[in-house]
């Protein structure tokens, strides 16, 4: 079952900026974390449309979507499977918003793995 995000009436007519520093009321971050995840934990599929959405900035979008793989432990495999986005006043961000997936799944895939420490026994 797919679930359809309208971002203008789920979120903000004007989604913009990264983090809250950028734009305290609507920014990729707040989008993300408040929005986006609670639609993932519910629906095996979401498809996030900007429609009505004159401009949709590269720091929002690069926050929202590539986030999921930096900041809440999805794959790029997990992303792309999961999520569709719709842009109609920018058709050519899709395609910019899943090189930036692909380049966060390369950046957490060449990542080391962090060895936990080793606990003396007492």
């Amino acid at each position: 079952m797919t679930h359809k995000l309208i971002v203008k009436d789920k979120f903000h007519p004007k989604p913009s900026g990264r983090l809250p520093i950028h734009s305290p009321d609507a920014n990729g971050q707040l989008f993300r974390t408040t929005v986006l995840r609670r639609a993932l934990d519910s629906y095996p599929h979401v498809t996030i449309d900007f429609t009505g959405i004159d401009l949709v900035g590269a720091s929002f979008l690069d926050e929202a979507i590539a986030g999921l793989i930096y900041h809440d432990d999805f794959t790029e495999q997990q992303v792309r499977s999961r999520i569709d986005l719709v842009i109609p006043a920018d058709p050519t961000k899709v395609d910019t918003a899943w090189e930036w997936v692909r380049q966060a799944g390369e950046k957490m895939r060449s990542r080391p793995i962090r060895k936990q420490p080793e606990v003396a026994a007492y």
